[in-house]
């Protein structure tokens, strides 16, 4: 949406979370395994080219010495000179990964499909959310969700 660039800003939403990133292997039976471990180290330790990729791409990267360098000076032009950088910072620190279990991503897939059919017109909010329990049910074997209140989870402040 570059048309709609300064149009936008960020908040913090209503809790402290973290979704995945971008992930990096090498192949197995690689011929250049040096080469390989080389690479992906540097791609994901040197503070330099961290910071650059930072810079370039407004990516949050789980590196602190990065994060600390660019947080107080970051600004994104899309985001109208925001500092989304300095509220991620903070929200990072809050984010308790004792919360995730692996069925996350797909519970959040079946049900971004379910809310793209309903907001796209093709299904009743009714007929989404029925199809988001069945196929929860079906393709992940959990239970249907059954109304049960469960006390919010305590937030751990990092020490």
């Amino acid at each position: 949406a570059p048309d709609t660039a300064g149009d936008w800003g960020m908040i913090e939403g209503p809790s402290a979370w973290r979704w995945g990133g971008t992930w990096v292997a090498a192949y197995k039976d690689t011929k250049k395994t040096e080469a390989a471990k080389d690479l992906i180290k540097y791609i994901t330790t040197d503070d330099n080219f961290l910071e650059t990729w930072a810079n370039n791409t407004g990516d949050v990267v789980s590196n602190l010495n990065v994060v600390n360098k660019i947080k107080d000076t970051y600004t994104d032009a899309f985001l109208n000179g925001q500092n989304h950088y300095a509220m991620f910072a903070e929200i990072a620190k809050k984010v308790n990964g004792k919360l995730e279990q692996e069925t996350d991503r797909d519970i959040d897939s079946i049900f971004f499909e379910e809310y793209v059919a309903y907001v796209m017109g093709e299904k009743s909010i009714d007929k989404a959310i029925t199809d988001f329990k069945a196929k929860v049910k079906a393709e992940l074997g959990l239970s249907s969700y059954k109304k049960k209140r469960v006390a919010p989870a305590k937030q751990v402040q990092p020490s």
